[in-house]
């Protein structure tokens, strides 16, 4: 199989064994994707590796491949090989984002990582919910879990107040924040909001009323252009 262009960091053992282990990976279940398929998930692997050497600038990071093609093989691969490596890297915490249980409980049954490594955060209002809070080291211990599994409405309401994850410590790993976060499949973090154009007219006056004509203007044509796609 082609090995891709490496990127940036792409020197470290970590992304290069983590990336062997999911081609080997491929070729017992006859998988077989292209060389920019291949690469895009040399990448997603390295920037896990990237994330643990704080190499990476604080933003969103996005892996285009469509869903089949080996994304979550290649998160678990690295997984993996962190594990069997924390030690060399400080022991640095991971977090795992997912949007259902059901997908936090299909990657943990496929993955089988050793029980002391990994805790799960979820809404326990279901009977799967407890049973995922129970796995790994418990609920109760996750602050001593290395890798946290937990779901994007977690985040959402954990961090609704304060606004920032690094500031929510029951996402931390030892007292500080995760360095490693992978969001799996759709990143949805936000609530949806939804304004009428009436409301946004309502603002035009107030704006007018404070002297900011130009956003009074800009706040018009918005209300107008809504109005013009009902």
């Amino acid at each position: 199989m082609t090995e891709p262009r490496r990127s940036a960091f792409s020197g470290d053992t970590l992304t290069l064994r983590a990336f062997s282990d999911l081609q080997r990976f491929f070729e017992t279940i006859d998988h077989s994707p292209n060389v920019k398929m291949m690469a895009g998930l040399y990448n997603t692997i390295d920037n896990l590796t990237l994330q643990l050497h704080g190499k990476l600038a604080a933003n969103y990071y996005v892996c285009s491949l469509e869903p089949g093609i080996g994304k979550t093989s290649a998160i678990k691969a690295w997984i993996h090989n962190y594990l069997n490596r924390a030690e060399e890297y400080s022991r640095k915490g991971v977090v795992l984002f997912f949007d259902r249980h059901a997908e936090i409980k299909s990657f943990l049954d496929t993955c089988k990582l050793p029980a002391d490594s990994y805790g799960v955060l979820v809404g326990d209002s279901t009977e799967m919910g407890k049973s995922l809070n129970a796995r790994g080291v418990g609920i109760d211990n996750i602050g001593n879990a290395l890798v946290l599994f937990t779901t994007k409405q977690q985040v959402i309401r954990r961090t609704h107040i304060t606004g920032s994850f690094n500031a929510v410590p029951v996402f931390h790993y030892l007292g500080k924040p995760r360095a490693v976060r992978c969001w799996d499949e759709s990143m949805i973090a936000g609530r949806d909001l939804t304004v009428n154009a009436s409301d946004i007219f309502e603002l035009v006056g107030t704006a007018e009323r404070r002297g900011e004509m130009e956003l009074a203007e800009q706040l018009r044509c918005l209300a107008m252009a809504l109005y013009g796609c009902a």
